[in-house]
């Protein structure tokens, strides 16, 4: 990791950074070894939890580890991560081809059932593959939502809610064999802040020790701030 080590010894400035891990709910067991990974270095992550994925066994760890674990957030990642989208078509769970109604329908099914099972979810959604329609961030700031993050920035259309987009997708930079120049060449050129995103159900042992090793860095880095999402939710 020496080219992610240099980009970030040499900021200029302190750097705000996030990590979002998508899917809880699929893959427990890869689930808990991450989190086993970021308590050894009491590092800030947060989870995207799949509500109707989500079983009461998982859930009970989860509101054991959320309690006892300041590290750890945990918000909505739609309602069952089940694509909606015509064959031939970018997937996506609250698209077009469904109304609006049936969507914040399945919203906040999710969240009733999320807040059942964890306790008091934070206020933030991450959709499905990071991708929805622009009607649908309209919607959420009316059903309790106060924070939206994909994979960029959508055009809203003067929604009152505020994004928060990851940066950097770990295991597609992984699957190209390209982590530590690409993550290096994003961390020289972050805008505040720099989100990473995980997804815990298909890293491998490489895609933990390298991430090991960037934690173990990070967290002896004076010019890095790691903090949860919730940290910007406008108050």
């Amino acid at each position: 990791m020496r080219n992610t080590e240099a980009a970030l010894d040499g900021l200029a400035g302190p750097l705000e950074i996030f990590f979002r891990d998508d899917d809880a709910g699929w893959g427990n067991r890869e689930l808990f070894r991450l989190l086993d990974l970021f308590g050894k270095f009491d590092m800030p992550l947060d989870l995207a939890a799949i509500p109707a994925a989500i079983d009461r066994e998982t859930a009970n760890e989860l509101m054991r580890q959320l309690e006892h674990c300041p590290w750890l957030g945990l918000h909505q990642h739609g309602y069952c991560h089940v694509n909606h989208e015509p064959e031939g078509t970018r997937k996506c769970e609250f698209g077009t081809a469904r109304s609006q109604q049936r969507q914040i329908a399945d919203i906040v099914a999710g969240r009733e059932r999320l807040r059942d099972l964890t306790g008091a979810p934070d206020p933030i959604f991450t959709p499905p593959w990071n991708r929805c329609g622009p009607h649908l961030l309209e919607a959420l700031p009316a059903h309790g939502f106060a924070l939206f993050s994909a994979d960029r920035r959508i055009e809203d259309q003067g929604a009152a809610i505020a994004q928060l987009p990851v940066s950097f997708d770990w295991e597609r930079a992984m699957r190209e064999d390209r982590l530590d120049e690409a993550l290096g060449k994003a961390i020289s050129t972050a805008e505040h802040p720099f989100g990473i995103m995980l997804h815990h159900a298909v890293m491998d042992d490489a895609s933990h020790d390298r991430l090991a090793t960037l934690l173990g860095h990070l967290a002896s880095n004076t010019r890095v701030v790691v903090r949860k999402m919730k940290h910007w939710i406008p108050q």
